[in-house]
């Protein structure tokens, strides 16, 4: 979990995870941990870090490396990248090898 919290490839983070500098301790680069998020299909801008009740969900942001994902993707359309990037690198691993 060092680079953010994974959802479907994308990494967040949030003030929860700042505060406690989940991405900063020894222990984040040794270990994952499983935590509980919920999404709206129709942007992948945010997740939400869901706790024990309404008032401890988070609110959890793209992370900067992953910004480009921001402002209008759709988690449809983030996986038809997903799938034409990864077509593209076989193709050009097979031709590195050809």
């Amino acid at each position: 979990m060092r680079d953010g919290i994974n959802v479907g490839g994308l990494r967040y983070t949030c003030a929860k995870a700042r505060l406690e500098q989940w991405f900063d301790s020894q222990k984040a680069f040794n270990n994952s941990y499983k935590v509980s998020c919920s999404y709206d299909p129709n942007m992948t801008d945010h997740v939400y870090l869901l706790g024990r009740n309404l008032a401890e969900t988070q609110i959890c942001d793209l992370t900067d490396p992953y910004l480009n994902f921001a402002g209008g993707w759709t988690w449809a359309e983030y996986e038809k990248y997903r799938e034409q990037k990864a077509k593209f690198l076989r193709a050009r691993d097979q031709d590195d090898r050809q």
